[in-house]
């Protein structure tokens, strides 16, 4: 289930060992865009309106939610590289231009790695 996997992206934000699938990726990033458009289209009407005051608190808990995603996105593209059998320190270049679109490219493409036992 879709909102299962969102669940274990929560639960495992401190977790760098275990894997991820590509299925459970792919359903975690639906849903966080879901959510943030969401919000966007939220915001994006309140500003167009007359509320001052309520579209600026609506900013400041996009920006919170944002920053919240941060931990568990990054334990989220490590596991993904454990899966694929990559080195799990490549999911630092995600935070460079450019390249970090081509990691979750890859993490979306690449198939999972068979294991030994």
């Amino acid at each position: 289930m879709i909102l299962a996997s969102y669940e274990q992206f929560w639960k495992k934000v401190f977790d760098y060992t275990s894997k991820c699938t590509r299925k459970e990726f792919l359903e975690v990033q639906i849903v966080t865009f879901f959510i943030f458009f969401i919000l966007s289209i939220c915001l994006g009407v309140l500003e167009a309106g007359e509320s001052a005051i309520i579209a600026p608190v609506l900013s400041f808990f996009v920006l919170i939610a944002a920053l919240a995603h941060v931990p568990p996105s990054i334990s989220l593209v490590v596991r993904r590289f454990v899966d694929i059998g990559a080195n799990k320190w490549y999911a630092l270049l995600i935070v460079v231009p450019w390249v970090g679109l081509l990691v979750g490219v890859l993490c979306l493409i690449l198939p999972s790695k068979k294991s030994n036992s």
